[in-house]
């Protein structure tokens, strides 16, 4: 939208919240959903990972009367927008679990006096019932949903703990709801206004696609070609860079691996302590850095780095969406950058597992309604906690299976987390019936995969092919993926395809020039010569230029009639054959032996150096170079010794002792300066003979 056709409202908060947020111009959609939010409607904006959604609460948040209520479901998202916010001078307040109850008290306290315009909470502490008492009385403008495809039943990132925010916005008097997230199909944005409760939604659009990022898959034959090729990626592009896996485990040995390879390297996955994956992402995010995060799909959400230079992707993802999402944190500068896929067939094995285990089967639904109608007959509330322990089930699938329920009229949440059964209770095929709704689940995630493999294995446009899925237009193509730009299996390789759009030059590591420059000094633009060729090859001094080769002509006549004539007597001279007088050949001969060998030089072995010559170019160099056969004499067993070898008293130069230092031994010590040979019990194992194999002996 046009500055021009701001309202004036829009105009007004635009220029109101302009010096707090240092806003130069509103990106696409920007405009359109703030200008929503102020007329207080619901509205539902669909924007790709950094085109700005969080302006579109924030501005609206110093324009509105009364305060703004975030839900977002990551703490490092919280933390890194609070931390923003105040340097900006904005009063804000987060409620999650790393804050203390006095501290969380004093938040909630300035809200309710109308102290702070902007709060920041988790969706688990939006649910308590203790805070949704603090918060009952406070009118609030705004109530707005970050990562919204969460909430969504059918959507690739389902969290159960998002269920409860419809309940929790009725309980603060149901403001207008904003819903952000990056990635949603049409029928997942229609499931995210239902399971809000937003009606009247207006819905905002944003494509995916930036004209910086350029797409590209990879197949592979196998795990030890992905390795090859992922090095080669590491080793050649620009840092930083996100490399994400789908196990934990790929994390780990990626890890362990460019460690090894002296590449500055950071890890992040689910099951590292709180301490090391914040540690792990405030080294990646430091301004100036150019590390390699590996990490699982836990890690990205919030992180708003613009420098990004590639997200490789070793292991494929489990929908279109979780794909696009984590691909585009790369190039938010605008610069070029790179979105590889690493695809060999073993990784769909993985994604299969997933599935299996992402949803409740029959069987659970059955225990999980007969266990809350168990604690319903005593007359007794249950929380999800307690019930998912008393089922030895996890709390994410209960809480899944009571919103089926509740669905069906037969469960209803009487306070925040904590449920009762309703009578009459349903029978066990309706809760088959009901359950069947995990099933529709599992193969709606099985479509998902289907629609990755296919964006995979596509021969066009793979630009055009996401937009067509995301229900966009198609438009035209992008010219940066590997299917328009016709690169060939080599990444690397600057040829024409590659040269053509600028890419190669762009984001290679090894294709600028590094130059040491001082403090606060703007780097110089460094020229690059254009690659010139010679048309001809030139005549080399000193060398006739042979004529020009002429083939005969192809016609009967030039048979050599030779060939048919008898075979010559024996003894005659054939045809072209030297004939040489008698003694000549003898002088010939050795006149040849003398000028290659002579009596000090033998003649040279060529079939022993060419079979070492071949075998250097098709085995490595440790395993054709044979070390010499060594062979020491074996000390002899002392009489009486049992066995034990007999010590050697007397060295090669005729000294006394065991070694050749006049009979001082030198024992040699430990890390911690203790004698190995006393640690292992003395002479027991016998001393070291000098030049001599003894097989008792260190």
């Amino acid at each position: 939208m046009p500055e021009a056709e701001y309202s004036a409202a829009l105009r007004q908060a635009v220029d109101r919240a302009r010096p707090i947020l240092r806003i130069r111009e509103l990106r696409p959609g920007q405009a359109e959903v703030i200008e929503s939010v102020l007329r207080g409607r619901d509205t539902l904006a669909i924007m790709p990972t950094g085109s700005g959604k969080s302006l579109t609460y924030q501005l609206p948040a110093l324009a509105l009367p009364g305060p703004t209520l975030v839900v977002s479901p990551l703490l490092a998202l919280i933390e890194d927008q609070v931390g923003k916010l105040k340097a900006a001078g904005v009063a804000v307040a987060r409620i999650d679990s790393t804050r203390t109850a006095k501290e969380r008290a004093a938040d909630l306290d300035g809200v309710r006096e109308g102290r702070i315009k902007l709060i920041l909470i988790t969706p688990e502490s939006v649910c308590t019932p203790a805070v949704q008492e603090i918060l009952a009385g406070v009118r609030f403008s705004l109530f707005c949903v970050d990562e919204a495809h969460c909430v969504s039943q059918w959507g690739h990132d389902f969290r159960p703990s998002y269920l409860g925010l419809r309940r929790a916005a009725e309980v603060l008097g149901r403001p207008p709801i904003l819903g952000l997230t990056a990635t949603a199909t049409p029928a997942i944005a229609e499931d995210v206004a239902v399971q809000l409760g937003m009606k009247d939604v207006y819905t905002c659009r944003v494509s995916f696609h930036r004209p910086n990022l350029a797409f590209d898959v990879r197949k592979v034959g196998g795990e030890a070609d992905k390795l090859r090729v992922l090095g080669k990626l590491i080793q050649r592009l620009r840092r930083p860079g996100i490399v994400y896996c789908a196990t934990v485990r790929a994390v780990d040995e990626l890890y362990v691996a460019l460690r090894h390879g002296k590449i500055p390297v950071e890890r992040y996955n689910g099951k590292m302590t709180t301490d090391e994956r914040e540690k792990a992402q405030a080294s990646f995010m430091s301004a100036g850095r150019k590390v390699v995060m590996i990490a699982t799909n836990a890690f990205g959400l919030g992180v708003d780095k613009p420098d990004i230079r590639y997200i490789i992707h070793y292991q494929m993802p489990g929908s279109p969406e979780s794909y696009v999402q984590e691909a585009g944190r790369a190039g938010r500068d605008g610069k070029p950058a790179r979105c590889v896929l690493l695809f060999q067939p073993d990784d769909i094995a993985i994604q299969e597992h997933f599935l299996k285990e992402a949803h409740p089967t029959k069987t659970q639904a059955r225990a999980v309604a007969e266990g809350l109608y168990a604690w319903s007959d005593e007359g007794k509330e249950v929380s999800v906690r307690d019930l998912a322990l008393s089922m030895a089930l996890p709390e994410r699938r209960v809480r899944v299976v009571l919103s089926v329920l509740e669905a069906m009229g037969v469960a209803v949440e009487v306070k925040a987390a904590r449920w009762a059964g309703v009578e009459p209770r349903p029978t066990r095929e309706q809760i088959d019936k009901a359950a069947s709704v995990f099933e529709a689940r599992r193969i709606s995630d099985r479509r998902r995969l289907a629609e990755l493999l296919k964006y995979m294995n596509t021969q066009n446009c793979r630009v055009q092919m996401l937009r067509a899925y995301f229900g966009e237009e198609s438009g035209g193509k992008c010219g940066l993926c590997d299917s328009c730009a016709g690169l060939d299996s080599e990444v690397f390789d600057p040829g024409e395809d590659d040269a053509r759009h600028g890419l190669h030059a762009a984001t290679d590591f090894h294709g600028r020039a590094h130059r040491r420059r001082r403090r606060g000094e703007k780097p110089a633009p460094v020229p690059r010569p254009a690659l010139t060729f010679p048309t001809a090859i030139p005549d080399l001094p000193g060398l006739a230029v042979p004529p020009p080769w002429v083939p005969p002509p192809e016609r009967d006549g030039m048979v050599d009639q030779s060939i048919w004539q008898d075979a010559p007597a024996a003894g005659a001279p054939a045809a072209g054959e030297i004939v040489l007088a008698p003694g000549e050949a003898e002088a010939f001969l050795a006149e040849v032996a003398s000028s290659e060998t002579s009596a000090d030089e033998p003649a040279p072995d060529f079939a022993a150096s060419w079979a070492a010559i071949r075998d250097a170019n098709i085995r490595p160099y440790v395993e054709w170079v044979v070390p010499p056969p060594l062979s020491l004499p074996v000390a002899s067993s002392a009489p009486g010794g049992e066995g034990r070898p007999q010590q050697n008293r007397q060295n090669p130069n005729g000294q006394g002792g065991n070694n050749s230092d006049g009979g001082r031994r030198r024992h040699r010590r430990s890390r911690h300066g203790r004698n190995r040979h006393a640690r292992d019990g003395g002479d027991r194992r016998g001393p070291r003979l000098p030049g001599v194999y003894n097989p008792g002996g260190d």
